[in-house]
């Protein structure tokens, strides 16, 4: 289910200088409602990540911001494309952490901040990374309606292009191992490499993490070859250390229209119901 949506901003010949907002950015925000607590934890972020990939940029407070924070974002993005020499490129991770209505105002500046940046510079290219599409942003976990402070105009139609990373298919876990025989020497028995595509699905993040705990952890002599044994024990330890993706993964569950299509398989039967309505592709990992 993961996602990533890209708002382009204007396109340019010359190289980009290019921000990134981690993981650990957006999610400070996380579940923070209100707007200008919410973007001051995102905006002091920045600013950090903007230390280690651009440390030359000239400094700017945000706190000077949060007077208007419906405006903060905006001026702030303006502020950083004023300040470089080429077109701004941002990548912003988890952004659909934020909730309620600091992500409306959030979208909606990056959507002001578009249709004026032929008067304003304003990045080049903002791509929010997610589990979710910018479209899906707009329900609420009530019924699948619109949320009741969206209003009447929508911040939602900023998507210039989404992309989703698609599940690997077997073949592509067993290229994958195999590479990785290719360079350390290390051995996958078949019944290994299969059991990783099983549990995994080809989901992306869990291939590679069981694969990571296989070979670092598990079986860290390169001499013995990889059994299912191994990746069973992997999987076992990924579980029960809970990792923050595998946490985030699950709380899908909870999502009313997650719920309608996985408990009814659960309890053995099949989930009812157009395969084209946007549940079903909602919970499919490709």
């Amino acid at each position: 289910m993961s996602e990533s949506s890209r708002a382009e901003h204007g396109r340019s010949t010359h190289s980009s200088q290019v921000v990134t907002a981690g993981r650990d950015n957006i999610q400070t925000a996380r579940e923070q409602t209100d707007s200008a607590r919410a973007f001051r934890a995102v905006l002091s972020k920045i600013e950090l990540a903007l230390q280690m990939y651009w440390p030359d940029a000239p400094r700017f407070e945000p706190a000077a911001l949060f007077a208007d924070p419906d405006t903060a974002i905006l001026r702030y993005f303006q502020h950083l494309s004023r300040a470089s020499d080429r077109p701004l490129v941002l990548l912003i991770d988890e952004a659909d952490s934020l909730i309620g209505p600091a992500m409306v105002s959030f979208l909606t500046q990056l959507r002001d901040g578009y249709i004026a940046r032929r008067l304003i510079p304003f990045p080049h290219s903002v791509a929010l990374i997610g589990q979710r599409q910018v479209r899906d942003y707009v329900f609420s976990q009530q019924g699948r309606r619109a949320v009741a402070w969206l209003g009447s105009t929508s911040p939602f139609n900023i998507t210039a292009e989404a992309a989703t990373l698609r599940a690997f298919t077997k073949e592509d876990v067993f290229e994958l191992l195999l590479q990785h025989t290719t360079q350390t020497g290390r051995r996958w028995k078949p019944d290994a490499m299969e059991l990783i595509h099983e549990l995994s699905l080809g989901h992306p993040w869990l291939v590679n993490a069981m694969a990571n705990q296989v070979v670092n952890l598990e079986v860290e002599d390169r001499a013995v070859a990889v059994t299912a044994e191994h990746v069973e024990a992997a999987k076992e330890t990924i579980i029960l250390a809970r990792r923050s993706h595998v946490d985030s993964l699950a709380a899908r569950l909870h999502e009313d229209r997650v719920r309608r299509v996985i408990e009814p398989m659960l309890a053995g039967g099949r989930a009812i119901g157009d395969t084209l309505h946007d549940d079903f592709s909602y919970v499919l990992p490709m």
